[in-house]
């Protein structure tokens, strides 16, 4: 039993700051996916009544985790926004 304990003690954490330069994709690359991923996440239930970035946050760290594959986000389909009324009358408006 304590030799148990002790191994998973023994285990380190990964340093979050860290994790971004050891994951062998560009910076910029990362946000892109991270963003991505967060937007999927808000999508179910359980991330509705979290705060966005603590969305965003909790999707870089499973990201830099490993617990979703880069590959699967990138097939992702895109995002579509859809306009606001403001936008659509000052598009309307130009024309």
């Amino acid at each position: 039993m304590a030799k148990e304990k002790k191994e998973k003690e023994e285990q380190p954490v990964p340093v979050v700051e860290k994790m971004p330069l050891d994951a062998g994709v560009s910076r910029n690359k990362l946000v892109a996916l991270a963003v991505r991923w967060a937007h999927e996440l808000y999508q179910n239930e359980e991330y509705r009544n979290i705060p966005y970035s603590q969305v965003l946050d909790s999707a870089l760290k499973d990201i830099l985790a490993g617990k979703i594959e880069i590959e699967k986000i990138e097939h992702l389909p895109p995002v579509i926004t859809r306009k606001s009324l403001t936008e659509r009358f000052r598009d309307e408006r130009r024309r």
